[in-house]
């Protein structure tokens, strides 16, 4: 894992860790002060010894839903059914439409604040669709807090076109602060899918809007284009930004935030190299009492490692190792187990460093399981496109106020309307004549292609014929009248003569392989393409010559019978796949010293062979490769697959390829 992808985690998790202590501070504010409605109802006072029976009973009907709120948040801390009981119950007692939208909001932040997300997504439709018109800030706010839901679910596409709608609303109310937060949401999911200078475009729209009253909003507006800018390796505006977000952080009296960019500017100066800074900014950002910088503290460690200090930094990793341990933030454990190789490499400890390396790669394949995102850019079309709209209405209406005024001219509109729809329907007919002309001159070339192609395969074919009939005529013909003249030579040899009647024999084989393999390359040849039937068959001939050399020996091939009548090969493809077929059973014929030898084809991700024995095995770095291996890789390369070897010594060979 690379540091960006550090930077990465530190400010895409931020906008969660913020939510979250959002949400934290606003169910203890609810709780201590229980001022959420907007109604002006008063606070309800409930004694410990009260009963709910007995407090409902005693209370107006428009006070029953405020005692049941009251209720649900002495639970809120422990006991999520009681909570979710009470509010159900609060809401069967709302008074009016307006409470009961409220309180659906109270319900959908609960289910959020237990992290059931698709449940909290359903309660914030229902509080928009009920307040919409009523309480336009409530309901603004439940896409707000609906936007960031679909973002971290990374349904970016649907999070977006939510945070646009959004905007439109608090556009149009009071809350300047509000409205910046919903613009740099919108940024900030450009952010996460990479468009950087699209997110940094909408973070300088926030920089824009005045009366923002929060220096914390302004702050993060900063710091946001500063991470931008860090993802696209501009790192003195990185620098620069955040720099500038730190400023209004220190001028916030919450000033939570401004540890994250103390982290991301020690983390830009990594990046830069410069390992002093980085380090000042990273203890800074660590000197946060409440919260357990996991990533900063792998920054740390990866500081006293360029800087040399192998002992502060192996301190520092074991040390935030275990803390993550304890947690199930598997994608800071990567970065630690990485870390930790490239710390005992440099000690010179390989075997630690290993078991680090061989714990990362585990902890890798756990992490990445998640799926990709779709383009997002339609969506700020489609805003722009209604907000284009609005003025077009405005236009409208001031069009219909002179049509009042210049009614006599209207016969003459009507006569160019008409004019122009004529026209319109000439040149329609036109377009239409000239589409089905050139659809037809497409088709009429798309036919000669065709009729080309055939004559070209044709001409093909007939050219492997040809070759192959005089490779059968001529050189077969030399190579059996090879054959017949060592036999005949043998035959008036004296029988004293040993040691030549043997290398006649050698010769004599080599020439009736040489003749088989000539065999086999006129039978692709002589196919334009080849069934796997055809090559099982073969194959099968194969076996079946093979098994009188050494009848002892099992060789079996199996293949699936749905696929042996669908699938086929091209002349090449097929011939290639035998050789590597034939060279495995050769060589597991003479160096295995097996009993069986299995075949086997199957179609999954492409079509797979695998061929099989139980004979002694071999370790490959140890034998001296032959001619055999090196020309079924060169064949496997061809197929667009590798060849795969796998053999321990008294356990067998497995040899396997693809056809892709």
């Amino acid at each position: 894992m690379k540091n960006a992808n550090l930077q990465g985690v530190i400010h895409k998790n931020m906008a969660v860790e913020q939510s979250k202590i959002y949400v934290l501070k606003f169910y203890l504010l609810v709780i201590f002060c229980l001022g959420f409605f907007q109604n002006g109802i008063s606070e309800v006072k409930i004694s410990e010894k009260d009963s709910l029976k007995q407090v409902l009973e005693a209370s107006e009907l428009s006070e029953k839903s405020k005692i049941l709120l009251q209720m649900a948040y002495r639970y809120v801390a422990n006991e999520p059914d009681s909570v979710l009981f009470f509010l159900d119950q609060a809401i069967l007692y709302a008074s009016s439409e307006e409470i009961k939208g409220e309180l659906f909001f109270e319900k959908a932040l609960f289910y959020r604040f237990i992290e059931e997300e698709d449940k909290a997504i359903y309660f914030l439709d229902s509080t928009f669709n009920k307040l919409i018109g009523l309480n336009d800030s409530i309901a603004a706010d439940a896409l707000y807090y609906k936007q960031m839901l679909l973002a971290n679910k990374g349904q970016y596409k649907e999070a977006l076109k939510t945070g646009l709608k959004e905007l439109k609303i608090r556009k149009v109310l009071s809350s300047r602060d509000k409205e910046l937060n919903a613009i740099l949401q919108i940024g900030y999911t450009y952010d996460r899918t990479g468009e950087y200078q699209k997110a940094i475009e909408w973070y300088e729209k926030g920089l824009e809007i005045n009366g923002v009253q929060k220096e914390e909003y302004i702050g993060r507006n900063y710091g946001l284009i500063g991470i931008a800018y860090d993802e696209l390796k501009d790192y003195e505006k990185a620098i620069t930004y955040n720099l500038k977000a730190i400023e209004y952080f220190k001028k916030s009296p919450n000033s939570m935030f401004l540890y994250s960019w103390y982290s991301n500017i020690g983390n830009t100066y990594i990046k830069i190299g410069d390992y002093d800074l980085a380090e000042k900014y990273t203890l800074l950002a660590l000197e946060e009492p409440e919260n357990n910088r996991y990533v900063t503290k792998i920054n740390l460690g990866k500081i006293y490692l360029e800087k040399g200090n192998l002992g502060k930094s192996e301190t520092v990793l074991k040390g935030v190792l275990e803390e993550l341990l304890q947690t199930s933030q598997i994608s800071y454990l990567s970065e630690v187990y990485l870390r930790l190789n490239e710390l005992y490499r440099k000690k010179g400890d390989f075997k630690t460093a290993l078991s680090y390396y061989e714990k990362y790669k585990i902890n890798e394949d756990e992490r990445l399981s998640i799926e990709k995102i779709n383009q997002l850019n339609e969506l700020t079309i489609q805003y722009e496109t209604a907000e284009k709209e609005n003025q077009i209405l405005i236009q409208n209406a001031k069009i219909a106020e002179d049509q009042l005024v210049l009614k006599n001219r209207n016969l003459w509109i009507f006569g160019l309307l008409a004019f122009a729809i004529i026209i319109g329907l000439l040149g329609f007919l036109l377009y239409k004549q000239q589409l089905l002309k050139n659809i037809k001159q497409q088709k009429d070339i798309d036919l000669k292609l065709a009729f080309e192609k055939i004559e070209t395969q044709n001409r093909l074919h007939e050219q492997r014929l040809l070759i192959s009939r005089d490779l059968h005529d001529n050189i077969g013909a030399q190579l059996s009248f090879i054959v017949s003249s060592i036999y005949t030579t043998k035959y008036f040899l004296e029988e004293s003569n040993l040691q030549l009647s043997v290398k006649l024999n050698q010769i004599a084989l080599f020439a009736n392989e040489a003749i088989q393999e000539l065999r086999d390359t006129i039978w692709a040849m002589n196919k334009s393409e080849i069934s796997l039937v055809d090559l099982k068959s073969r194959v099968a001939n194969f076996i079946e010559k093979a098994k009188h050399s050494q009848p002892h020996i099992i060789i079996s091939i199996l293949v699936d019978e749905e696929m042996i009548q669908k699938t086929s090969f091209t002349a090449n493809q097929g011939l290639n796949s035998f050789r590597i077929i034939q060279e495995a059973i050769n060589n597991a014929l003479k160096y295995a010293n097996a009993n069986h030898i299995f075949v086997e084809v199957d179609n999954h991700s492409g079509i797979n062979f695998r061929i099989t024995d139980d004979g002694i095995g071999f370790i490959e770095q140890e034998i001296e490769v032959g001619n055999g291996l090196v020309n079924m890789r060169k064949r496997a390369e061809d197929l667009g697959s590798e060849l795969g070897i796998l053999s321990e010594l008294g356990k067998g060979t497995k040899i396997s390829f693809s056809v892709i």
